[in-house]
């Protein structure tokens, strides 16, 4: 999803009057950036671009990941329709979070720069009352939408999504979560916090898959022991949505079956695919934990 802009030397610069483009041109740009046209006025603009904080925070940079499908085939609700709910709700709210992000929200409305949502995206991994606020929301806007059958399933789907959000690991404003120290542990050549997550009661995964296949005996299931596995680094990338989804929570299992398929694309000696015993093509896993996170 990207903002609406006028490239140089193009077909619409050498005729915006014809489509009646409004622009506007800062000193930084090359571009011009479109304010109105002959089709959308500037009101229309703002409000399309309340929509795209949404859906660039939630949905193209995986704050949400598992929840889209799910919702549209057992409640009929499209993705549009999930953000413009969030969109109308929040705006009702008086907690600091649903303020916090109501101003960064008006703010890219206003100026109409899509890229202003990195800050919001960074309101959802470094405040802690993001995850009260999400829940609430659920609660009183999306869940009473929820077929009754499905609605525990829903609940497990969505919890999983909230449970396993990247870590952002930023010295200045790290993430909530790492105030409660978790274990870091070295998979494979990699460093991954490792935090044990009660709230996951199944394999919501599979779950999704099936649901997906359109399956329609469907049944919660029971969840399989461990920690949630979170790869260390994310605030590097935190607003690039084709790394992120690299740095959600994963069961060991995953983390392994991963790995597997890694190093089964890599060939022999590869040193992607790091050796053991000097044998090429095979994988050495150090496995080390420590009791408190070092930022170091």
């Amino acid at each position: 999803m990207y903002p609406l802009l006028l490239l140089p030397n193009s077909h619409y610069a050498d005729n915006r009057a014809a489509h009646g483009l409004v622009t506007l041109r800062t000193l930084e740009d090359d571009f011009e950036r479109v304010l109105s046209h002959d089709a959308m006025t500037i009101d229309d603009n703002r409000k399309m671009m309340r929509f795209l904080f949404w859906a660039r925070i939630l949905s193209e940079n995986s704050v949400f990941r598992n929840i889209w499908s799910p919702l549209l085939r057992l409640a009929g609700m499209s993705q549009s329709q999930v953000l413009l709910a969030l969109d109308t709700w929040i705006d009702a709210q008086t907690d600091r979070i649903s303020g916090l992000l109501r101003a960064v929200r008006d703010q890219m409305a206003d100026s109409l720069d899509a890229s202003r949502y990195t800050a919001g995206l960074r309101i959802f991994y470094t405040e802690a009352g993001v995850l009260d606020m999400l829940l609430a929301w659920w609660t009183q806007s999306i869940r009473p939408l929820v077929p009754a059958p499905h609605a525990d399933l829903l609940d497990d789907i969505f919890a999983y999504d909230l449970a396993t959000r990247p870590i952002y690991d930023d010295l200045e404003r790290p993430d909530w979560r790492l105030q409660q120290e978790p274990a870091v542990e070295t998979v494979h050549g990699e460093c991954f916090y490792v935090i044990d997550c009660q709230e996951i009661c199944c394999d919501v995964p599979e779950l999704v898959r099936r649901i997906k296949s359109g399956e329609r005996n469907l049944s919660r299931g029971v969840r399989t022991a461990g920690g949630l596995y979170f790869r260390t680094g994310f605030q590097r990338c935190f607003a690039n949505q084709e790394f992120a989804p690299r740095y959600v929570g994963k069961t060991r299992a995953m983390v392994e079956a991963a790995n597997r398929s890694r190093s089964q694309t890599l060939s022999p000696g590869h040193p992607g695919a790091g050796t053991s015993s000097g044998k090429p093509g095979t994988i050495e896993e150090t496995s080390t934990r420590t009791n408190r996170v070092s930022h170091a």
